[in-house]
């Protein structure tokens, strides 16, 4: 298998630019054979968000644009970083979390231990 390791810079909080680099990076992997591409951790909403992760607007563009970009992946499937909300108890709001995206959908399996950010 072919594995594609996107190296590409992220730039906190621009979701949009975010979004059109990861999909030109995944698009030059695949036509250099790629069978399975990874991108940064968090590259979606740049990295390190810090006390952005604070603003709920924040977190909501970041999962916008998780969708966005399953839109415009292909069959090849993609893992990409993104702050996912954390709905188990104990434990944070927020984790950082994986998406796989492959033909316009995505799925983020429980990364575990996980669940915050920072350094524990």
């Amino acid at each position: 298998m072919k594995i594609g390791l996107l190296q590409l810079n992220s730039t906190v909080g621009d979701f949009a630019a975010n979004c059109r680099k990861l999909v030109a990076g995944y698009d030059q992997a695949r036509a250099l054979g790629a069978e399975f591409i990874i991108a940064p951790e968090l590259f979606l909403c740049g990295y390190p968000p810090r006390d952005l992760l604070l603003r709920a607007d924040f977190i909501d563009a970041n999962l916008a644009a998780l969708a966005e970009t399953a839109k415009s992946i292909g069959p090849i499937p993609l893992c990409v970083g993104y702050v996912a909300e954390n709905s188990e108890r104990p434990g944070r709001a927020l984790r950082n979390s994986a998406a796989g995206i492959a033909g316009s959908g995505f799925t983020s399996p429980r990364t575990p231990g996980r669940e915050s950010f920072g350094n524990n």
